[in-house]
């Protein structure tokens, strides 16, 4: 069912931007066409950035755009821990975090059993409230079940 109504979704998407009336948000703008770029960073400030280039919404949001990383497969969710690190996930299955000042990142976990196929793979990513003191964190990612392709979310 929700597989439909997502690809529903996409072709709706999809004759809109044919007609020249699709209407893209900062958020879609942002992640849509830079892919893995990060504006703004205010509090977190990667040594690594380059800026891109400055922009104004047709509200008169001002805001810039900097390349954090680059030559990844598929960045897909961002998140930022409690030092100011950037964990974020990779399609394909790779988890990973960027420390605070540093050009490189570093491989977490990589999680064979997910299936990178359409809007699949390795998807979503959330730190557990008490991320701090436990260190726990969940993830979502598309997997093969009984010949289809399925979800699940683990920690």
């Amino acid at each position: 069912m929700e597989e439909t109504e997502n690809i529903k979704r996409q072709n709706e998407m999809k004759r809109q931007r044919e007609k020249g009336k699709l209407d893209v948000g900062l958020g879609r703008l942002l992640f849509g066409l830079f892919g893995f770029i990060s504006f703004c960073f205010l509090p977190f400030s990667f040594s690594s950035g380059q800026t891109v280039g400055e922009f104004k919404t047709s509200d008169g949001v001002r805001f810039r755009v900097e390349k954090v990383l680059g030559g990844l497969e598929v960045p897909w969710s961002i998140v930022f821990g409690p030092r100011d690190e950037m964990y974020f996930t990779e399609r394909s299955g790779r988890l990973m975090v960027l420390e605070k000042g540093s050009a490189k990142p570093t491989l977490i976990a990589e999680i064979d059993e997910v299936v990178h196929q359409g809007e699949g793979g390795l998807m979503g990513l959330a730190l557990h409230p008490e991320f701090k003191n436990n260190g726990l964190l969940y993830i979502s990612y598309t997997f093969r079940f009984k010949g289809s392709l399925a979800n699940r979310v683990v920690s």
